[in-house]
């Protein structure tokens, strides 16, 4: 009995501490969003309020992967067209998971050319410490037939919630730090002052909604 009643105390610590591993483990991730004019100045969108920009300007996007913090980035455009900006695929994280990876969106030195549409471009940034199963599933149906506006909206309603359920936690922290903003480059070199990475962190799941502007 006393082997059994000690199995069992010992069961209940480990669940105990497993839990409480959990619940202190940080959900963070390393972002940017580096935007370029007509003059070949580049700078990172600070989004402390919705950011504007004009047609023809460069836009692409960095994403460093913390330790165990599941990403997903849509954008719904001023066309209600909705897109997976990362992960890459719906099944990415079936994988191991790749910490500390550095991806530049699109890859390389190429930009996203942003047209003259009016409107807003409205970006979902997810950041979670498990994965988001039912949202992967439903991206996943939704990209083997991008026409369908129904499966479309259904998968923009699951976004939202999923941002409704994370949201900003009261403890986000966020740092900065300088990065280049192309692929391949070196300290020194392709790196202008206002370019930089957000290191945004918290000790609960987040995420931000970030609005890019063409009036």
């Amino acid at each position: 009995m006393s082997i059994l009643r000690n199995l069992c105390l010992a069961l209940l610590l480990t669940g105990f501490f497993a839990n409480n591993a959990q619940a202190g483990a940080q959900a963070e991730v390393a972002w940017a969003f580096f935007l370029k004019d007509g003059d070949g100045k580049v700078k990172s969108i600070v989004f402390d309020e919705p950011e504007h920009f004009g047609a023809g300007d460069l836009l692409r996007i960095y994403l460093q992967l913390q330790e165990k913090t599941y990403v997903y980035l849509y954008l719904y455009d001023s066309r209600q067209d909705l897109y997976l900006v990362f992960p890459p695929s719906p099944d990415f994280y079936a994988d191991s998971f790749p910490a500390w990876e550095k991806y530049y969106i699109p890859s390389g030195r190429g930009w996203f050319t942003l047209d003259n549409g009016r409107g807003k471009e409205r970006f979902y940034l997810l950041a979670s410490r498990q994965r988001l199963l039912g949202l992967e599933g439903l991206t996943d149906q939704f990209l083997m037939d991008r026409d369908d506006r129904e499966m479309q909206d259904q998968l923009l309603v699951e976004i939202k919630r999923q941002v409704a359920i994370l949201e900003l936690p009261s403890d986000l922290d966020q740092k900065r730090w300088p990065v280049p903003h192309a692929t391949g480059s070196v300290a020194g070199r392709d790196q202008v002052p206002d370019s930089f990475a957000n290191l945004t962190r918290s000790t609960g799941d987040f995420s931000l909604t970030l609005d890019l502007v063409n009036p």
